[in-house]
Parts: structure tokens; C-alpha cells; sequence
């Protein structure tokens, strides 16, 4: 009985994960957006699904500026 209530507990996970990816592709890809290639649209969907928080003062910090000549 524990397999089964495991195995019952798991299949909703991975359920959330995909509705959860397709709700994000149904807002990235609106009718405005429709002309999206599918690179694109793959892309976009590894962004908004991604964990990933990047450090934005970080990055500035330690990128100079270039200046005009």
C-alpha cells in the first residue's frame, strides 16, 4: 500500500511541472506573440521554468564601461 500511495504522490509532481511549463508557454506564446519560432519559444519556456536568479549588480559590477572615442 505505501508503493502505491509513493507512486500516486510522485505522478502528481511531474503533472504540476508540465501544467505549470504549458501555462507559461500558453503566456509567452498570446496571440500578439503568435509568430514566435519554435527555438524561440523554446528558449522563452527554459527561462521561465528555470530556478535561476542572476545577480544583476553582480554582473554590472564587474563588467567596465567602454567609453566613446
Amino acid at each position: 500500500m505505501t508503493d502505491t500511495a509513493l507512486k500516486m504522490m510522485s505522478c502528481f509532481g511531474s503533472t504540476y511541472l508540465a501544467e505549470s511549463a504549458f501555462s507559461d508557454m500558453n503566456l509567452i506564446k498570446s496571440e500578439i506573440r503568435n509568430s514566435l519560432t519554435d527555438v524561440h519559444l523554446d528558449q522563452c519556456l527554459r527561462l521561465s521554468v528555470s530556478p535561476y536568479n542572476p545577480d544583476f549588480e553582480k554582473i554590472a559590477k564587474s563588467n567596465q564601461c567602454q567609453r566613446s572615442h
